[in-house]
């Protein structure tokens, strides 16, 4: 008898939260992102490398509008012209994030934790830098780690990356 009421009462309950969910595309729904979780000189050094970014793009554009204007009367480019600039551009950015490494605007100690806020933010040209910087950085000591936040960020390339690692090092484990 008792087990049938609470039934009854979960299916209520299941039914008003599903009236409820309705209202997502409401005009007052609003998604909240928070960065609270994340380390504040992660965070500090991730806007400061978004707004590097940013004017490093800025210039580069400039330049190669210069350059296309020189170059050609028509401002029109065809699809190779275009695909060639995409590339290179991202290149360029791949090639700036690691200067901002070097420089230490992005510290090595802040790595990870902007690889965290670069996934949660979907800001993918940081993103994919960092993990190809990490994937190149597995030793022994942090390949544990590194498998495992590759998995709980569903990050393919350097899960398998980690695990390759710890395959073939199998052997140093057991020594």
């Amino acid at each position: 008898g008792n087990d049938d009421s609470d039934d009854a009462a979960n299916k209520e309950g299941d039914c008003k939260s599903s009236e409820n969910d309705d209202h997502k595309g409401d005009d007052n729904a609003h998604l909240e992102l928070s960065l609270e979780d994340f380390d504040v000189e992660a965070t500090l050094q991730f806007i400061s490398a978004v707004h590097s970014i940013h004017e490093h793009q800025l210039q580069k554009q400039q330049s190669a509008a210069d350059n296309t204007e020189a170059q050609k009367s028509s401002t029109q480019l065809d699809q190779d012209e275009q695909q060639t600039i995409k590339t290179s551009s991202s290149s360029s950015c791949a090639q700036h994030i690691i200067h901002l490494i070097d420089t230490q605007t992005i510290s090595s100690n802040s790595i990870i934790e902007v690889l965290k806020l670069s996934h949660f933010l979907q800001c993918t040209i940081i993103l994919d830098t960092l993990v190809s910087i990490v994937e190149s950085s597995i030793d022994l000591e942090n390949c544990l780690s590194i498998c495992s936040l590759a998995d709980a960020l569903n990050l393919t390339s350097l899960f398998e990356s980690s695990v390759n690692f710890v395959i073939r090092r199998l052997d140093a484990f057991q020594g």
